[in-house]
């Protein structure tokens, strides 16, 4: 956070949030440091979200949707300022999601689709994308039980066998070359016409 984004969204004039934040200082609650601004220990930074009720951090989030420019971030505000889906806010998700996955972050490209899917986006696209991102993060185990799920929840078709051969990936690399053989053949089967 920046000494003006914080002045965007707050309820206070400039002058009081710059006298609030320079005795917060003094007490060595934050440090600021040119512009920015970042808690003395992660500790307080936890104790005063958590401090905050859901309602006061949901419209603290709203507020700061609206002053970030960083898609990555204006989507996890958005996401986080609402307590269903709208199409806005999935479509942010999903867009930030593809910009994390697209510059090597794999982690956060997963986390934007879980905030997605927990907001009544869940579909068989994005759980086969949240897969496939968290198996890049690192966790093929987690990977291997989305993708098990989401096919066992699947009729057959192409949108199917893109989940076999994802998890015939995941087998691959994690179990071994038959189990994944077994599941590529499978997806092949599938994705045939009349298959």
């Amino acid at each position: 956070p920046t000494v003006e984004r914080v002045i965007a969204v707050s309820d206070v004039d400039r002058d009081r949030v710059i006298k609030l934040l320079e005795a917060a200082e003094q007490q060595d609650i934050v440090a600021i440091e040119g512009h920015r601004i970042r808690f003395a220990h992660p500790l307080l930074a936890a104790a005063v979200y958590s401090d905050a009720s859901p309602a006061q951090r949901r419209t603290m989030h709203r507020r700061l949707a609206d002053v970030v420019v960083e898609p990555e971030l204006h989507a996890r505000h958005l996401a986080l300022a609402a307590t269903t889906g709208d199409a806005e806010t999935l479509q942010a998700l999903d867009d930030a999601a593809a910009s994390a996955h697209a510059r090597g972050a794999p982690a956060a490209a997963a986390e934007l689709l879980n905030l997605a899917i927990g907001l009544d986006g869940d579909t068989h696209e994005r759980r086969i994308l949240l897969a496939n991102h968290t198996f890049d993060a690192g966790d093929p185990g987690r990977a291997r039980a989305l993708l098990e799920q989401t096919i066992a929840d699947m009729q057959p078709g192409p949108l199917r066998a893109q989940a076999r051969h994802a998890l015939a990936f995941v087998r691959f690399m994690d179990d071994g070359y038959l189990e994944g053989r077994q599941l590529l053949q499978r997806a092949l089967d599938e994705d045939a016409p009349g298959g």
